[in-house]
């Protein structure tokens, strides 16, 4: 059932901007320049792991909702990059990574007991 949700989700990936315009910013940088549907699935599927309350097996649209959430929280990161012509790929390879930085530094925190975070 999930299966047959996400093929009809990600036929209509082009009528999320008014709902989800932080998704749509990244998976059409320009007007005429959108990705291709595979494309835009792997991204939301690659980042929707990064969003609070992920779960394994999530449709598709759930995965738009976390990810919509997950770039409005770095919404100045993501203007920056798109001024800057960045490939949605490497938009995608500094999330993950700075998720990762976020995720060590608070899992040192709680072995040091200082909850330290990183800093920018």
């Amino acid at each position: 059932m999930v299966a047959m949700q996400d093929r009809v989700t990600a036929s209509r990936l082009y009528l999320i901007g008014r709902d989800y315009p932080s998704v749509y910013g990244l998976l059409v940088p320009a007007p005429g320049a959108a990705l291709s549907v595979a494309v835009q699935v792997t991204v939301l599927r690659s980042l929707a792991p990064l969003g609070l309350g992920y779960r394994a097996g999530a449709s598709l649209f759930d995965c738009i909702e976390l990810v919509d959430a997950l770039l409005l929280k770095h919404a100045a990161f993501l203007v920056q990059a798109l001024n800057k012509g960045l490939a949605v790929t490497e938009v995608v390879r500094l999330l993950k990574l700075e998720a990762a930085e976020w995720k060590d530094a608070a899992d040192a925190g709680e072995s040091t007991g200082d909850g330290a975070t990183p800093s920018h």
